[in-house]
């Protein structure tokens, strides 16, 4: 279940990110779910996440370097080392991680631009790292948020970890 349920994901997240790239806005929408699989369901889920969408986006945009795989697998690394050392508690974690991890894919697309020579997105690097920051911030807190939901549904392991005193499944009563 943990395979398909991130295989669909960040499938789809693969085809809204080509949506957004073409019209000339790359977010990183599949590094942020493979984020949330690499803390919920371990590193291996993540880093094959992220290297296969990089891997195939720089295949469908036909870049010159596979360079992708290997950024993303990076951000998502660094992010999922952070969130791990966290707290993990709602809404903190996902927060904190998502603006993370818009930071990152911010310099990392300042610095595809600045080596390949290609053309800038955005009206000016200010906006566009606040953008990164502030939507990387909140999608990753509603992307969290709804799957966590599913996960808890399925019985799979979740981003947050929770507080069994309530009287929750899993305390012992």
């Amino acid at each position: 279940m943990k395979l398909f349920m991130t295989l669909t994901v960040t499938g789809i997240l693969i085809w809204l990110e080509l949506f957004a790239g073409n019209l000339g806005l790359p977010l990183g929408l599949p590094l942020y779910a493979a984020l949330y699989f690499a803390v919920a369901n371990g590193m291996v889920y993540g880093m094959v996440s992220a290297g296969s969408a990089g891997l195939l986006l720089d295949l469908l945009y036909a870049r010159e370097y596979l360079a992708g795989a290997l950024t993303g697998t990076a951000v998502v690394a660094l992010c999922a080392a952070y969130a791990c050392r966290s707290s993990r508690k709602m809404p903190y974690a996902p927060l904190t991680c998502g603006m993370l991890c818009g930071l990152l894919i911010c310099l990392v697309n300042w610095l595809w631009i600045f080596f390949s020579g290609g053309v800038y997105y955005g009206p000016n690097p200010l906006c566009m790292l606040i953008f990164q920051i502030v939507g990387g911030g909140i999608f990753m807190l509603l992307f969290t948020l709804t799957a966590d939901a599913v996960n808890f549904r399925s019985d799979l392991p979740r981003f947050c970890l929770r507080d069994n005193r309530s009287g929750g499944v899993g305390d012992g009563r």
